[in-house]
């Protein structure tokens, strides 16, 4: 799958956001370390709206580093990211409550 690919996936998951529980303002930059997929895009979350868009934010709040299957479970909230990270399957920098605010915020498959 191509950087552009997963992209489009993972921002069409952000369409339907419920955020309804968010409090603040942030920017989460997602590093994709693979091979054939790999690149870096943004998601912002600012009053009241998402914004996901596949450029550097460099006045992120947090960043998630790894490979996109990883960040995909992570930010979609399938994987827990204080385990992920534990786990070493993602590293974040900075604000990680940031990161768990993105991921309550996507609507979970019923898979």
């Amino acid at each position: 799958m191509t950087f552009e690919q997963k992209f489009k996936k993972i921002k069409a998951k952000f369409t339907d956001a419920d955020t309804s529980l968010l409090t603040k303002d942030f920017a989460l930059q997602v590093v994709m370390m693979d091979e054939d997929c790999g690149g870096i895009y943004y998601i912002a979350y600012k009053n009241g709206e998402f914004a996901v868009e596949p450029y550097n934010y460099y006045d992120f709040t947090a960043e998630i580093i790894g490979a996109a299957t990883e960040i995909d479970k992570v930010i979609t909230g399938r994987c827990n990211a204080e385990r992920a990270v534990n786990a070493g399957k993602v590293i974040v920098n900075g604000d990680i409550a940031d990161v768990v605010a993105v991921a309550s915020t996507v609507k979970k498959s019923k898979a």
